[in-house]
């Protein structure tokens, strides 16, 4: 949808009701001395020079109650007017007060806000992994200035030409990568936002940034982690290197589907996945994907509840998958668990509220692109 922002309905509004006012007159119980010839004066937002006749039997002065628009002169029968650019969105409105010392009459100057062309649905682009270009319209009465976040101006430049933005990125041969172009003009600004990127960079080793409870203890550790595709056409998303946080290899995978339309891993959070390995207790321990809701820990009424790992831009250019609630569940998802039970059912009261594991933020970076350590 493209959008046209322009006052002309205030405008034709506000002149209809200053012809309508008698007070452009005054209340003139008297003939007045002075008549105009056009007393609706309408400048375009750029501004410019405008005139209007006065007739009148001696000599007039004029004066206006606006800063952006000025007399400049008085001659030969005429007003001559100059307004300011308006780089505002709003049209505005000034009086100018024509006197001749008996009578006085008004003239209403209008000036129209500034507007943009552009297309609103197309603020995200895509740019291929091969680089290229890519245009969008871009119209503006006004000056245009474009601004490139400095961690992309070595691989990204925009550039603007008769109502057309350019986008043109290198090649991409590193890791995922994003950049924010603010396109500016008068007081409006519009936010392009640049990403480059495909699913295949999100694939093999990863490094994993958590924030977690286990064992009682809040830990924000970053390990690594992997995703990688089945025969069957799902993935895997794996958490086994938390366990050696306590010292133990067992595995700990997330079976998780693909959604190519938004571009998002969805992982659903019922999931049973085996028992936990000899010497993790003196009894059978089951190990299943649950959730958090409300505070609880969730597993057989978890049916249909799902987190996303969504590509999320980065303030340093890069793009990590982040975890976030999928709004599949009738209340709110505040992390996924990884739930040891007595019980392969996973009944609230056969779960180890001490041994699960549970993931209240997850960031999947590509190792190439990996945050270092704070």
């Amino acid at each position: 949808m493209k959008r046209n922002f322009i006052s002309t309905l205030c405008l034709m509004g506000a002149l209809l009701l200053s012809a309508g006012c008698s007070d452009e007159g005054r209340e003139l119980s008297y003939m007045p001395t002075i008549e105009l010839s056009g007393s609706n004066i309408v400048f375009p937002a750029l501004g410019g020079t405008q005139e209007f006749a006065v007739k009148a039997s001696k000599a007039v002065k004029a004066t206006v109650d606006a800063d952006w628009c000025r007399i400049t002169g008085v001659k030969d029968a005429r007003v001559i007017l100059e307004a300011d650019i308006n780089r505002g969105v709003e049209s505005r409105m000034a009086k100018v007060i024509i006197t001749d010392g008996e009578s006085e009459i008004y003239a209403t100057v209008m000036q129209s806000g500034f507007y943009l062309t552009f297309d609103d649905t197309a603020l995200d682009i895509a740019m291929p992994k091969a680089g290229g270009t890519v245009t969008r319209e871009f119209v503006s009465p006004l000056e245009v200035n474009v601004a490139v976040p400095d961690y992309a101006k070595d691989w990204l430049k925009v550039t603007y030409n008769n109502g057309e933005l350019s986008f043109t990125s290198t090649a991409n041969e590193t890791s995922p990568r994003w950049a924010k172009v603010t396109v500016s003009s008068g007081e409006q600004r519009v936010e392009y936002v640049i990403k480059q990127y495909e699913l295949a960079d999100f694939m093999g080793n990863l490094t994993m940034k958590l924030k977690m409870n286990w064992m009682e203890k809040d830990l924000e550790p970053t390990l690594t982690s992997s995703i990688t595709q089945q025969e069957d056409g799902t993935y895997i998303v794996d958490f086994s290197s938390i366990a050696s946080l306590i010292n133990m290899e067992f595995p700990l995978p997330a079976h998780a589907s693909y959604d190519a339309a938004k571009g998002v891993f969805k992982i659903d959070v019922k999931q049973y996945i085996g028992l936990a390995p000899e010497g993790f207790a003196s009894r059978d321990v089951y190990i299943g994907l649950g959730m958090v809701s409300e505070g609880k820990f969730l597993y057989d009424e978890a049916n249909g509840a799902a987190v996303n790992l969504v590509p999320t831009p980065k303030e340093d250019g890069s793009v990590a998958l982040v975890m976030q609630d999928a709004g599949t569940y009738s209340s709110p998802i505040e992390g996924m668990a990884f739930l040891f039970s007595t019980s392969k059912w996973f009944f609230d009261f056969t779960i180890s509220k001490q041994a699960t594991i549970t993931i209240s933020s997850l960031e999947l970076f590509p190792t190439a692109s990996s945050p270092k350590e704070d």
